[in-house]
């Protein structure tokens, strides 16, 4: 099964394409991007296509298969076109994937999250390690 398909069995992958696939001795790492060709101002609401910029956004995900995923984001900017938003450029973001400046995915925080509260303090931690 290609990893595209991989990727559309994950609802919070959604929306996301695989630009790149790279393993390290260590870690396994997605080269990802939007899938849409528009962008939704986080002030207005408003949707432009008038592209600005990109980078790169990285962010650890849950391991696949024991290993550990790092997600590569290509991130677009966008200008937004409404003269009374105060936003003149913005940022895609992922709801279903990453909050906003986070380093971890939200599927990663919340099994994290569930560890921490079942087992709590250090034994806890090395499970995490884990």
């Amino acid at each position: 099964m290609p990893i595209s398909r991989l990727l559309s069995l994950v609802p919070a992958f959604g929306g996301l394409r695989v630009d790149a696939i790279a393993r390290t001795e260590h870690r396994l790492v997605l080269s990802v991007s939007a899938t849409r060709c528009t962008g939704l101002c986080p002030c207005c609401g408003h949707r432009s296509k008038r592209l600005h910029s990109a980078y790169t956004r990285t962010v650890q995900d849950l391991p696949w298969s024991g290993t550990p995923l790092t997600l590569q984001i290509t991130v677009r900017r966008f200008v937004c076109d409404q003269v009374a938003c105060p936003r003149r450029i913005f940022a895609e973001r992922f709801p279903n994937l990453v909050t906003p400046y986070a380093r971890q995915t939200s599927r990663w925080r919340e099994a994290l999250r569930a560890v921490g509260f079942a087992l709590g303090g250090t034994a806890g931690a090395r499970l995490a390690d884990q």
